[in-house]
């Protein structure tokens, strides 16, 4: 098993830069490898069962485990040198990683053999969380912009957003909408939606919060926006209500 060994790689179509990108790995993801056809690319599938082509520069073999796992909990964090201070990179939204405190950081190994270090403030022990806390943490990233097959506070496309979240609390939903719509208990009008719902539209999911409000990546908005559904004076509200599909109900397992 490889491991992803940048900050954020993106997940293409074919092997080539100019491919559609059909998602994105963040630091330290585990990949199973499908095809290593190509010299310079390698398919690989990710614990969702995802598939997509990535430069083969970008995987490494883990390093060895150092410390208890920790999750990033701000949008952002700087991943520093432990000798210098200077940055290295910088470790997205639920990156996961092991680690040992010290003071006020977390030291650990990068895969190329660095000492690195970052702030405890930024991260939590990566454990589950309550699904409540979903609506506090999606609201957080209001204004992200829409980037299609994101999957981070860089930009996130519909499904990569509620995917993300719903990691973060520690449940693992499938990557696109279609897959998306097999997950969990079927709600099957609009006025059932209760609060954490998944809603579905014609290529298109968010999250209910609850009085008929929906927070979701969307072009429209051009990023991560909350819709009133009975507020008709913008006639994307009336669209999305008119066409409903279904809900989802996630539950932990």
């Amino acid at each position: 098993m490889m491991i992803i060994n940048k900050n954020i790689v993106d997940m293409r179509a074919k092997p080539c830069f100019q491919s559609e990108r059909v998602s994105q790995a963040l630091y330290n993801t585990s990949c199973k490898i499908c095809d290593e056809a190509n010299p310079d690319w390698v398919e690989i599938e990710t614990p969702d069962g995802y598939r997509g082509w990535i430069a083969k520069r970008h995987l490494s073999e883990p390093p060895a485990e150092d410390g208890p796992e920790w999750k990033v909990k701000s949008c952002f964090a700087t991943v520093k040198a432990l000798s210098t201070g200077d940055p290295i990179t910088k470790f997205v939204f639920d990156t996961r990683f092991h680690a040992q405190e010290k003071g006020n950081d977390l030291i650990f190994m990068l895969p190329d053999g660095i000492l690195a270090k970052i702030s405890k403030r930024f991260c939590k022990p990566a454990k589950e969380e309550p699904l409540q806390r979903i609506r506090q943490l999606a609201k957080r990233f209001l204004g992200v912009p829409y980037l299609w097959g994101g999957v981070s506070p860089f930009g996130f496309d519909c499904s990569g957003y509620v995917q993300r979240l719903f990691h973060y609390c520690g449940v693992q939903i499938p990557r696109d909408t279609d897959q998306q719509r097999k997950f969990g208990e079927q709600v099957r009008s609009l006025q059932e939606l209760e609060f954490g719902d998944l809603a579905f539209f014609p290529g298109h999911v968010g999250l209910y919060l609850g009085d008929g409000l929906l927070i979701h990546a969307n072009l429209h908005y051009n990023g991560v926006a909350i819709s009133d559904l009975y507020d008709d004076r913008d006639p994307y509200n009336r669209f999305l209500r008119e066409n409903f599909i279904e809900g989802r109900r996630v539950k932990k397992r």
